[in-house]
């Protein structure tokens, strides 16, 4: 039977690599679009704007994939947790895909999120308003509403944005109760660090 000598100290450092490399839930980050239609725009091979063209996040994604993974890598070795780096580099993804994407009304970029897939439901309705409100300014530069129909998509304008302040405060008591529990986690490796000196 093998003997393992100094198993304190082994066990000591896999905790602390725990405590750097741990993210409570998943692990998973989805970049997308919210727009009801962007699949179709993605799919779809036409004739658009200089620089803008279809497959719009399938191409930035396979160009930017050693370098989002690099991103990681280097995040990660900075100290940052997986998920934290993930984010970072579903950030640039986006960023990179909303610059090529085919734009109208901008409903379609407007609608281009980057959230944890636990949170995916929520941030993708969110997005879904931001595009709403991206493209209803631009329809109304474009056609000048009259007065009567810019007072309905004003009404409509507040209760979507009503919704959203519903989704954003529950949105905000659950980060709070994350970031409580991070300050919580912190605390206590800052205590076991200073009972070790």
């Amino acid at each position: 039977m093998a003997n393992i000598t100094n198993i304190k100290r082994l066990q000591g450092k896999l905790a602390k690599l725990a405590d750097k490399y741990h993210d409570s839930g998943t692990m998973a980050v989805v970049v997308g679009y919210s727009a009801n239609y962007a699949v179709f725009v993605h799919e779809r091979q036409a004739k658009h704007q200089p620089g803008k063209q279809w497959k719009f996040l399938e191409q930035p994604a396979r160009q930017l994939g050693s370098t989002m993974g690099d991103m990681v890598a280097k995040a990660m070795a900075g100290g940052v947790k997986m998920l934290q780096a993930l984010y970072l580099a579903g950030l640039r993804l986006q960023r990179d895909s909303q610059a090529i994407v085919p734009v109208d009304t901008g409903n379609l970029r407007g609608g281009a999120f980057t959230a944890r897939e636990d949170d995916l439901e929520s941030v993708a309705a969110a997005a879904a308003v931001t595009g709403g409100k991206v493209r209803n300014k631009e329809l109304t530069r474009r056609t000048k509403l009259t007065n009567k129909q810019q007072k309905m998509a004003a009404f409509h304008a507040k209760r979507v944005h009503n919704a959203l302040l519903k989704r954003k405060k529950a949105l905000d008591l659950a980060s709070q109760k994350y970031v409580g529990n991070e300050v919580f986690f912190k605390n206590l490796r800052k205590a076991n660090r200073n009972k070790k000196r």
